[in-house]
């Protein structure tokens, strides 16, 4: 991760290479007037062997010393360690006499050079520069990662349904609370689309979702040096602690207390908790930090008002993914799924949507399209009510499987339960095939 390269002037590892090492040994002494860490090499695998997962911040090549008699292995030695920190800066010195041949490599991994000989006012200036460039570098690739991971800066949630009285009530509590939180309810009610609206709603920069998979990591990534970094910095302003329910009981106290040590140390940062309530098992008491920002979100057949407009959005955005002209519920159709208990929450609903527009050969969807949720009779399902649970059970024991190759600890913690439960419910399918062998 890049910030393992995280510096400053006391901080950033400078590297020298040459095989002049009394030219090298002046330069150091004068770097270290102001570099806190500035080390020699005499050749390229040295560096190898002293690297032991850390990079540097500037090269420093002394181009006669290293590069002779031909360019191309130090090029490959550069393109290798800035794949170890993509926000290395290399510079380059040389005498008048290689002028041309270094001008020819600039961009094939050179970023600057200096003219040989140099003064010590000349040679600070330039590394001053260097460290500026990899400074910046460091924020450019820093921000692509945050991309390529799930931290979003310009998070955009779906759009706020509030027809329900219920949800009314807790977007004012919300609101009111203006601090950290916590988020508990069912799977699948809409836990993270509310901590991504309580960030936008507060107009915070960054947004990061810590996802947990135990007890254990879980207190190791709040000492994560990216996530410190980050936070520092200001590009994160919300933190999201996903699945705080799979948390061991007897590693609470300490995690609560982390979590305390933490705020004060970035009060800047707002810290939401998202709890599955899963059999019963409510937000742990010891869990103190979130004292008095504590919100159940309903369960959607609770907060029936707000399926309709939900509903519609739903078709739009599958329409959208499908690639396909987009399709209207009607009215009548939309009353007739309000009728149902939707036991698995917003995804339930939506797989229906989904299964219903797949089906449909009209652009009106039509009550016939969701005959998979209707008896033989025409009537909310009620005999065969109990068949569609477990088959439905299995249907995401299944996904989470095959989502995950198989491996149980990762399916077991994206479906909120433990791995013997899991097994369990993987002889009851019958499905025990899909595990790693």
């Amino acid at each position: 991760m890049l910030t393992k390269y995280t510096f400053t002037a006391a901080t950033a590892e400078i590297w020298l290479i040459s095989q002049d090492m009394d030219l090298m040994m002046e330069t150091r002494s004068i770097l270290r007037q102001e570099y806190g860490q500035v080390k020699l090499f005499s050749k390229w695998e040295e560096i190898h062997l002293g690297l032991q997962g850390k990079g540097c911040t500037v090269l420093f090549v002394d181009f006669e010393g290293i590069f002779q008699p031909g360019p191309q292995k130090g090029i490959e030695e550069i393109n290798w360690l800035r794949n170890q920190n993509p926000a290395m800066v290399t510079l380059f010195a040389f005498g008048y006499g290689n002028f041309r041949t270094v001008m020819s490599l600039l961009g094939e991994g050179i970023d600057t050079w200096l003219l040989k000989p140099w003064d010590e006012n000349k040679l600070m200036a330039t590394f001053r520069v260097c460290l500026a460039l990899a400074i910046e570098r460091q924020r450019k690739y820093a921000l692509e990662e945050l991309g390529r991971c799930k931290f979003h800066l310009d998070f955009q949630p779906g759009p706020v349904f509030l027809k329900s009285d219920r949800m009314h009530e807790l977007m004012d509590s919300v609101v009111n609370q203006k601090t950290s939180c916590l988020i508990f309810g069912e799977p699948g009610v809409g836990k993270n689309w509310l901590a991504t609206w309580i960030h936008t709603h507060f107009n915070r920069k960054g947004f990061h979702i810590l996802d947990l998979s135990s007890g254990t990591e879980m207190i190791n990534l709040m000492k994560s040096q990216d996530l410190v970094f980050w936070i520092k910095n200001g590009w994160i302003e919300t933190l999201v602690i996903d699945h705080l329910q799979i948390l061991p009981e007897d590693s609470i106290p300490v995690f609560n207390k982390q979590l305390e040590d933490f705020a004060k140390q970035n009060p800047h940062l707002c810290i939401v908790g998202l709890w599955s309530v899963v059999h019963g098992n409510r937000p742990s008491k010891e869990l103190t930090f979130f004292e008095g920002g504590i919100f159940e979100l309903p369960p959607l057949r609770e907060r029936k008002d707000d399926i309709p407009q939900l509903a519609i959005w739903l078709v739009n955005e599958i329409c959208q993914e499908f690639r396909i002209r987009k399709k209207v519920l009607p009215g009548p159709v939309v009353q007739s799924l309000l009728r149902l208990p939707w036991l698995g929450n917003v995804p339930e609903l939506a797989q229906a949507l989904r299964n219903a527009i797949v089906i449909s050969k009209s652009t009106v969807l039509d009550i016939s399209d969701f005959a998979f949720l209707v008896s033989a009779r025409s009537s909310p399902l009620k005999k065969e009510k109990n068949f569609r649970i477990i088959e439905k059970e299995k249907d995401l024991v299944v996904r989470a499987l095959e989502k995950h190759l198989g491996n149980i600890s990762r399916a077991a913690k994206e479906l909120g339960i433990t791995r013997q439960s899991l097994y369990r419910r993987m002889k009851k399918f019958g499905i025990e095939s899909l595990v790693n062998s």
